[in-house]
């Protein structure tokens, strides 16, 4: 649960990259932007991009690109957003998975940081010296499979996300 009496609405897809997720969120996103909500807690959670690596076998710089592109769309619409850095893999099907994940975590580090405006706070779950190392996901403790968290890594992400939130809606 998101820390407070907060709403949520949940809309992921396994294996969804950036741009099947910009073709759906006319649907899935946009259309439940309530003006009744607080400002401050109309919040896109965006956890992106490590499907666009592995999968699509794209470079750090067009999926930071394709993740801009995505949230400015939002942004404009009225939306804050919270983009959480990506984990390791331990099978990555892109031979430069973990030096373009990375430099693609540092990209949206370093965005918030200039205060760009594209997005609004950062889940630095990928920074994590427990579940974000390269090699963390070998750890059957957090990770469940060599990608997805288990309940144990979950509690460490979740503090992650609840200060970015908190950082938005005080």
């Amino acid at each position: 649960t998101l820390p407070g009496s907060r709403d949520c609405k949940i809309v992921a897809w396994s294996g969804a990259t950036t741009q099947q997720l910009t073709l759906r969120a006319a649907v899935t996103v946009d259309a439940h932007y309530d003006t009744s909500v607080i400002a401050s807690r109309r919040i896109v959670i965006l956890w992106e991009v490590s499907n666009d690596l592995n999968s699509n076998n794209l470079t750090d710089v067009q999926c930071y690109n394709n993740l801009k592109t995505y949230c400015q769309a939002r942004k404009l619409i009225g939306w804050k957003i919270v983009v959480v850095t990506m984990l390791p893999r331990t099978t990555p099907s892109n031979v430069n998975f973990e030096t373009y994940r990375l430099s693609a975590n540092q990209m949206i580090r370093d965005a918030l940081a200039a205060q760009e405006t594209w997005l609004d706070a950062v889940a630095d779950i990928g920074g994590d010296a427990t579940i974000g190392a390269t090699g963390a996901s070998t750890n059957n403790t957090y990770y469940n499979d060599g990608v997805h968290l288990r309940d144990a890594g979950h509690a460490i992400g979740k503090t992650y996300v609840t200060s970015a939130i908190n950082s938005i809606t005080g």
